[in-house]
């Protein structure tokens, strides 16, 4: 295996989907004799028409929930590419006019923003902290080219990102654009595990898997809003397995089971469940892997066993996947914030992300 794949193998990659324009509405249907569906005009909070069919007009939280889900996906892309764009351009416009440019030809942005750098120290902790995923005999040598370029992408986005965000704080920069709105989606909570305030005014929902790498590294995120946000959020747990035939599917059975103890004997399931240390997505299902789970978690190991065999398990495991797909679900972590579809990343961290949308709420 040469150096570029293992240095692929080692740090991933990012990628963004596809693009799709937006959708207009139509807005004089009416009084072309046309109706619209549902209602005679979109109001506040309803979407606005897409299509016409029998001079009806049909609007986006007309249409089926799967649907629904797929239209806003692709908006969400499609906004974060134009987002990511307007973002660089307005950057290039704020520090060229910091630096005596404006009204001249604007220079790439890298020649505006503070360069970035990358010290031989830094190479060699990412690459030691990352070394147990490398054949023993990998040497920092030959990974050296790479981990440079990869590290350097990485901090010239933290540059970026940083000097964006205090643009944006001066009052120097703001983008007009507006995230599009997630379509409501029904999800049945009352059969999943809950924990906080079971009267608090925001619900979130967590949809993952206790074998995906990006839900591990959320999990500490989620603990933290949840104890910052305190008694006015509750949180939903959703374990959806996206291999119920493999290790994946055994440790969601395992949580039901645990989940058949107690709320609380779920909880401990869960905090132990998340570790990396059980296995990864492609490994064979392993019943004794929850009996594990539950011993360190210190649960009823021989409650655990019994419920194992029964179908139930295996049965809640493939009704949760039914719901999930349902929703429009596709991967994990997906959160949902008050039954509309949480918006992560793109330089917000997730605590950032729910109180944005709490806020959006309470102003609507």
């Amino acid at each position: 295996m040469n150096a570029g794949l293992l240095v692929t193998l080692l740090v991933g990659g990012l990628g963004i989907g596809g693009t799709v324009g937006y959708v207009v509405g139509v807005d004089k249907g009416k009084a072309q004799g046309m109706e619209v569906v549902g209602s005679g005009t979109a109001s506040q909070g309803e979407s606005p028409g897409l299509f016409i069919v029998n001079s009806k007009i049909y609007r986006q939280d007309q249409l089926d929930s799967e649907l629904q889900n797929r239209l806003f996906s692709a908006d969400k892309e499609s906004f974060h590419k134009k987002e990511s764009m307007l973002k660089e351009y307005s950057l290039r416009l704020a520090l060229a006019a910091d630096k005596g440019m404006a009204g001249k030809e604007l220079p790439p942005l890298e020649e505006l923003l503070p360069k970035a750098t990358v010290t031989d120290k830094q190479m060699k902790e990412f690459f030691e902290q990352n070394k147990s995923r490398l054949p023993p005999d990998a040497k920092f040598e030959d990974f050296k080219p790479r981990l440079e370029q990869f590290l350097m992408r990485q901090e010239q986005a933290k540059v970026f990102q940083d000097t964006y965000d205090k643009y944006a704080s001066d009052g120097k920069i703001k983008l007009l654009v507006k995230h599009p709105v997630a379509p409501i989606v029904s999800i049945p909570t009352d059969r999943f595990p809950q924990m906080g305030n079971a009267k608090a005014a925001n619900v979130l929902v967590e949809v993952s898997d206790y074998l995906c790498p990006h839900c591990q590294q959320t999990y500490t995120q989620v603990k933290g809003a949840l104890k910052e946000l305190g008694d006015s959020v509750k949180l939903i747990q959703v374990n959806f397995s996206l291999r119920p035939s493999k290790l994946s599917g055994s440790i969601i059975e395992g949580a039901y089971c645990a989940s058949q103890q107690g709320n609380d004997q779920f909880w401990k399931y869960h905090e132990v469940a998340f570790q990396p240390k059980w296995g990864s997505m492609n490994d064979a299902a392993d019943l004794e892997k929850p009996k594990e789970i539950a011993k360190e978690a210190g649960i009823d190991v021989a409650k655990m066993e019994a419920c194992l065999k029964e179908p139930a398990a295996k049965a809640f495991v493939k009704e949760t996947s039914e719901i999930a797909s349902s929703l429009g679900v596709t991967g994990t972590p997906t959160f949902f914030l008050n039954n509309r579809r949480l918006a992560l990343g793109h330089g917000k961290d997730f605590l950032t992300s729910v109180k944005e949308e709490i806020a959006n709420k309470n102003t609507n």
